[in-house]
């Protein structure tokens, strides 16, 4: 009788030309100069955090509303949990405020501060992920260059494992038109919102839904570059409401593998 032993085979992503994300952080740079000498009223953006784990992730929550240079924004998290008084006393310092949800999935929250905010630009933070001083200067410069979108987010984005290894993913799916952008990292009107509410499912898929929906009702959406953001994935995918590991990216023949340097992604 023979054995047959079959080994875990490693899925193992080329690496990526790291001058080609030089070349284009330079001329995202020199974009962003040009476009911020134009004249543009800044209106404000309601930034939300719908959080299942606010109590853990309170810092990162923090640093990625207070360090954002857009200058008018309303920060808000959106939560079922007990908000813990340390950290409740540290985001009102910060001028965070809390909304309560009936229920925590992510459409609920989501929908649940739309309601109590009056802003006319939408974004959605995720607790756990990176975003950077100019995530939201971008994607509103982005939005200002292209009037005929309603929705500009981020198709190829930057993929953080384990908090060491660096991916890209979709590298070539920049500053064009494309339905596909992640839900982590749109700005939108608010009218897309009225048209198109969140679904409030108690799983996963609330974001894609909503852009679905936005894009049925007759709005366009548009991909800007992928810096200053980092979709952050750990082995523990269960803890993340997007269930994907990195060999289900990395299968998919898209995510090219960029090293462990982080600073790459901020410009």
């Amino acid at each position: 009788m023979s054995m047959k032993i079959i080994k875990k085979r490693r899925i193992i992503s080329k690496k990526y030309d790291i001058n080609e994300i030089y070349k284009l952080r330079r001329s995202h740079i020199e974009w962003r100069l040009k476009e911020m000498d134009n004249f543009h009223k800044y209106p404000k953006i309601a930034a939300i955090c719908p959080s299942i784990r606010v109590n853990e992730n309170y810092e990162n929550i923090i640093v990625n509303f207070i360090y954002q240079r857009y200058p008018i924004t309303e920060k808000i998290v959106v939560t079922s949990l007990y908000v813990e008084p340390e950290v409740e006393e540290l985001f009102l310092f910060h001028n965070i405020k809390i909304i309560k949800s009936e229920r925590m999935n992510i459409g609920c929250g989501m929908n649940t501060a739309i309601e109590n905010t009056n802003c006319d630009l939408i974004t959605k933070m995720d607790d756990d992920n990176y975003y950077y001083d100019n995530f939201l200067y971008d994607l509103y410069l982005m939005k200002e260059y292209n009037k005929d979108y309603s929705i500009v987010g981020k198709r190829s984005t930057f993929i953080l494992f384990d908090n060491s290894e660096l991916y890209i993913n979709v590298p070539d799916k920049i500053n064009m038109p494309n339905d596909c952008v992640v839900g982590a990292a749109l700005l939108y009107d608010r009218e897309v919102w009225e048209s198109s509410k969140y679904p409030e499912y108690d799983s996963s898929g609330e974001d894609t839904k909503f852009r679905l929906d936005a894009i049925e009702n007759g709005f366009k959406v548009y991909a800007s570059d992928p810096f200053n953001f980092i979709n952050c994935r750990n082995s523990n995918s269960h803890n993340h409401t997007w269930d994907m590991t990195k060999n289900d990216f990395i299968k998919k023949g898209r995510c090219k593998y960029i090293g462990n340097d982080k600073s790459i992604v901020e410009c």
